[in-house]
């Protein structure tokens, strides 16, 4: 414990946090205007995100807001990584997509993101099980995929809806 104008606070080089390890990777990958370094800061990010969003069920009044500020900007990175890597690494922006619907099951654009880049790649099958999961995904808040979504299907013939 240190002690800063009479308040206590824990000592970062005692203790050790996840969700710091994750605010400093995430400020480096926002910051970084080398395009080398900030992909490989999306890319450790990525893989502090595999463990789960910080926060989730936690049932304080407070802790909603705060994890819903690290769901958006995380999920942005997230998409960011998808982005710059799709046409080198097109499995590791199918990864890095995957940890996104993780951490936020509820978001369309993530699936259709992942849909079109498997329909992309000719996985016909990746591409259709990933529409089924949304449409289960959604029927949890009672909502249906949207229209466009399901046209996405349309462009490729070999892909069932």
């Amino acid at each position: 414990m240190l002690t800063e104008s009479g308040r206590y606070r824990l000592d970062p080089a005692s203790v050790v946090a996840d969700v710091w390890d994750l605010d400093r990777t995430l400020i480096l990958a926002r910051t970084s205007s080398e395009p080398a370094i900030r992909l490989e800061f999306l890319r450790q990010l990525a893989q502090l995100c595999r463990v789960g969003a910080p926060l989730d069920g936690a049932t304080y009044s407070w802790a909603e807001p705060v994890a819903e500020h690290w769901r958006s900007h995380v999920i942005d990175a997230l998409v960011a990584l998808a982005d710059a890597v799709r046409s080198d690494n097109p499995d590791e922006a199918l990864d890095a997509l995957a940890i996104a619907i993780s951490w936020d099951p509820y978001t369309e654009a993530l699936y259709r993101r992942t849909i079109i880049l498997q329909r992309d790649l000719g996985r016909p099958d990746a591409a259709y099980s990933t529409y089924q999961r949304l449409r289960a995904s959604l029927r949890e808040i009672d909502l249906e995929p949207e229209p466009d979504t399901g046209s996405i299907f349309d462009r490729s013939p070999s892909v069932r809806t």
